[in-house]
């Protein structure tokens, strides 16, 4: 749970850690030895240049001073523009972004649980709007678990939270070494004042480093999850939690403490995505035509709903060098030559007038010559 009076231990307020440059980026002077030779160390690419983070604050396994001892730090959506570190990196293929969090981390406020976890900011410089039961939220991702902590098997890789008080649902993944596979089930918090949880079932045998993708949304007051292809489970939620603002978080919190720092969690995400297309905001264009090598290529975009004019942006992955997307949605360029055919992956967001938001995920291929 983050709490307002450590929101100003950040960078703006004052310099919080010692910082290296690595190239034109810089990382944290953390605690040495936690997770040692980890894969992100291979890739020079920071995650800005993979993700849009500019509705998303980092909160670090890691205090102050790049300790364990003290309240875990945060990193504001500002910040987090060529910032990478131990606990936070692109993975080696260039195509994950990497959380890390070791047992014997730091703990925000009201957790005895360390995490590197981003947490969504719908109003990048106040983190007061948030948006409500009745709204229309979504939350997409696919992510990988590559480590869990041993004692419990347990890493949340995401959240709804509420402002000021407890989850309304976390995401978990349990692996269990007897099975050798791993479940994920939500587990909800029937009121913010609830004294029990409600635990819903949504996936089992998904392997250590296997990847899966979920889906939280939030329509009218009735929550809808889904892992990979399985049946939607819906939950209607309380009204208790109808006046609290909420948030969505997503990230390696782990479900344990101890005191050694090379037990804990590690998620990789290939895409995270989250929208309030709460004017019927869509976008229409199901797929997007091939490209051919050296060849002008050129599509529009288009969505439905909304009001006003929308602006158009690539919110994770990479277009085909020589592509570009403009804010009016034409997608278009001349593709650099590839040697083999080559199929890029990239979500496209657009947002409308009053900031409501939807997104699609896209596959192009760029043929080589023949």
């Amino acid at each position: 749970m983050l709490l307002r009076p450590f929101q100003t231990r950040t960078f703006r307020k004052r310099m919080l850690f010692p910082l290296r440059f690595v190239g034109a980026a810089f990382a944290i002077a953390a605690a040495s030895g936690v997770f040692a030779a980890p894969a992100a160390a291979a890739n020079s690419m920071q995650p800005s240049q993979y993700f849009d983070l500019s509705h998303w604050k980092l909160t670090l396994p890691v205090d102050a001073d790049g300790g364990t001892s003290g309240v875990a730090a945060e990193l504001q959506p500002s910040q987090l523009t060529g910032y990478s570190s131990e606990w936070f990196a692109m993975g080696a293929s260039g195509t994950t972004l990497d959380f890390k969090a070791p047992v014997d981390g730091a703990t925000t406020s009201g957790s005895h649980y360390p995490r590197s976890e981003l947490r969504e900011m719908r109003d990048p410089d106040n983190d007061n709007v948030n948006w409500t039961l009745i709204d229309t939220s979504s939350l997409q991702a696919k992510c990988a678990v590559r480590q869990v902590p041993s004692s419990t098997g347990k890493v949340v890789v995401g959240q709804i939270h509420g402002f000021q008080t407890r989850p309304l649902v976390k995401l978990v993944y349990r692996y269990s070494t007897s099975s050798e596979s791993g479940s994920v089930y939500a587990v909800i918090d029937p009121a913010p004042d609830a004294t029990s949880t409600v635990v819903l079932p949504l996936a089992w045998g998904i392997g250590l480093g296997q990847a899966f993708s979920y889906e939280i949304h939030v329509v009218s007051s009735v929550l809808v999850m889904r892992v990979n292809a399985n049946a939607w489970v819906d939950y209607s939620v309380d009204q208790k939690w109808a006046g609290i603002g909420l948030y969505f978080k997503v990230g390696d919190y782990v479900q344990a403490s101890g005191s050694s720092d090379t037990d804990g969690g590690r998620v990789a995400f290939y895409r995270l995505i989250a929208t309030h297309p709460d004017n019927g905001l869509a976008i229409t264009t199901r797929s997007l035509s091939g490209a051919a090598s050296n060849n002008a290529y050129s599509q529009t975009l288009a969505r439905s709903g909304g009001i006003g004019d929308a602006s158009w942006s690539v919110v994770n992955g990479r277009l085909p060098g020589g592509l570009t997307l403009n804010s009016d949605g034409v997608l278009s360029g001349t593709p650099d030559p590839v040697t083999t055919d080559t199929t890029y992956y990239f979500s496209i967001l657009v947002t409308d007038e009053t900031g409501d938001t939807a997104a699609r995920n896209y596959a192009l291929t760029v043929a080589a010559p023949s």
